[in-house]
């Protein structure tokens, strides 16, 4: 597929599930809650919504947030206003606080009574009585939709990666077509996938991976309580999981848990170890699919078992020296260019400075290319953590720790456990009169502090080069050799 001589007559997900709906119109399109729409009831859904969605008055390139309330219901108000040309912006109820500013830049929110964020300007509550409404209308069935350009922007997602704290991202036609390409590429969705969506589509890799097995005939499915058991009941053949969720799958498998013989777990967000790998293909999976990516640029390369990353089609990845030049063989910074990756963020030019230069997108990792398709990542070159595929800046969290426990000195890190899943530790130099137990008690109790399962662990002194830099290397082997001195909550 040429990404760069995309048709003015755009082909959007709606042709899809348009063509299947005529091709096999029996077939299951999406199952939630455990009801049952076909691809016929899915195209005529669809559209009865553009039709209903056109009374907003809403120009192309406005903007609508979508709050996540069912998979079903959330997809066609999405592919409704795609069809229109609006962009659109997924959000849960627990999600409000964090995203307030983004609500006063929506041209219409649509959400239901108690969901609805303050500021909003227009907002159109989600009822049944408005949905039973829609249901009822007789769509027009030559609609067609504006003709949209290239760069277009047509969703809007949010990415903590890279610096650690949450940007704006607008997302053209062409960079969500190319995404769509590269997971079919890498994933090979067909007519009998059966994709499992357990996050909203906030989650970019479960909006994508969705849509593009809806694309090509599969099946979507919304698991709102047990994962494994949707995974059984429903004969899943894929789901997408951070390393760290993976883990805890494979932790509350029950014992008598009959393997799937076909299920691909595509992981995401982290490094997979090596032993998590033979657990999860050994009591869980038929196979799995790791990758390495970022919300900017999308999928960058496969990762096989020895950690190696073949670069995908259509993506290129340099590693640079402090001056730009490409290396070969050596450690360096990666930077990556794609039809996939976006040119900035929105509401960060800092930010935007820093990672995007001259067409490249600098992800702020180090690695080591041993060919143009070969790379070898090797770690950070700044102070992301990454836990599992949750990013946690750590100079701000050593900040806000600062705020809440007094001790002579500290720093946070992270130690891979058995299966490789980073852990979340707090070292502190303790001062004369201070517990370990009334400091773990103040971080707890905090309900700004948000780091998961941590330990804290107390250490004779944080070992820093003359610049005051922490040597994160020698501070683990501190950590390790003072277990004894540690709590967790």
């Amino acid at each position: 597929m040429e990404i760069s001589s995309l048709e003015s007559e755009r082909t959007t997900t709606r042709d899809y599930i348009a063509f299947h709906a005529l091709l096999h119109p029996s077939d299951i399109a999406v199952i939630d809650g455990g009801h049952e729409y076909t691809f016929e009831n899915f195209n005529r859904h669809l559209d009865r919504f553009i039709l209903a969605l056109q009374s907003f008055d809403l120009e192309v390139g406005q903007s609508v947030a979508i709050e996540w309330k069912s998979l079903y219901l959330h997809w066609l108000l999405v592919l409704a206003f795609e069809t229109l040309g609006v962009k659109t912006f997924t959000f849960t109820k627990d999600q409000i606080a964090k995203y307030r500013s983004v609500f006063t830049d929506m041209t219409l929110i649509l959400c239901t009574e108690d969901a609805v964020p303050d500021g909003a300007s227009r907002v159109h509550l989600i009822t049944q009585n408005w949905v039973d409404e829609v249901e009822a209308q007789e769509p027009k069935l030559d609609f067609r939709g504006p003709v949209l350009k290239p760069d277009s922007a047509l969703r809007i997602h949010h990415s903590s990666g890279t610096t650690g704290e949450a940007k704006r991202i607008s997302r053209t036609v062409q960079e969500l077509e190319f995404r769509y390409w590269l997971y079919q590429i890498k994933v090979g969705y067909n007519r009998h996938s059966r994709y499992l969506v357990h996050h909203p589509f906030s989650v970019q890799t479960i909006y994508g991976n969705a849509t593009a097995c809806i694309r090509m005939g599969g099946t979507c499915i919304l698991d709102s309580n047990d994962t494994v058991q949707t995974i059984s009941g429903h004969k899943v053949t894929h789901v997408s999981m951070l390393p760290v969720v993976l883990a805890n799958t494979l932790g509350r498998l029950p014992k008598d848990y009959e393997k799937s013989t076909n299920l691909t777990v595509l992981v995401f967000g982290a490094p997979l170890s090596e032993q998590l790998r033979t657990r999860a293909l050994q009591d869980f999976a038929t196979d799995i699919i790791a990758s390495y990516g970022t919300t900017e640029t999308a999928s960058i390369c496969a990762i096989r078992p020895d950690g190696t990353g073949t670069v995908f089609p259509g993506v290129t990845v340099e590693v640079v020296d402090e001056t730009d030049r490409p290396l070969i063989g050596q450690p360096g910074r990666v930077r990556v260019k794609s039809a996939g990756c976006i040119s900035g963020y929105e509401d960060n030019p800092d930010a935007t400075e820093r990672m995007f230069k001259n067409g490249w997108f600098y992800p702020g990792d180090v690695g080591v290319m041993n060919g143009i398709r070969s790379l070898k990542l090797l770690g950070r070159v700044d102070n992301l953590i990454n836990v599992g595929g949750i990013k946690l800046d750590s100079e701000k969290v050593e900040d806000e720790l600062r705020g809440i426990i007094s001790v002579n000195d500290l720093c946070v890190t992270t130690i891979p456990n058995t299966d490789g899943i980073h852990r979340v530790y707090i070292a502190v130099v303790l001062g004369s009169s201070t517990k370990l137990k009334d400091l773990m008690e103040a971080i707890t109790s905090n309900k700004n502090m948000d780091l998961g399962k941590f330990i804290l662990v107390e250490v004779k002194e944080i070992p820093r080069s003359g610049p005051g830099k922490v040597q994160r290397e020698k501070l683990r082997e501190l950590i390790l050799d003072s277990t004894k001195q540690a709590i967790g909550p």
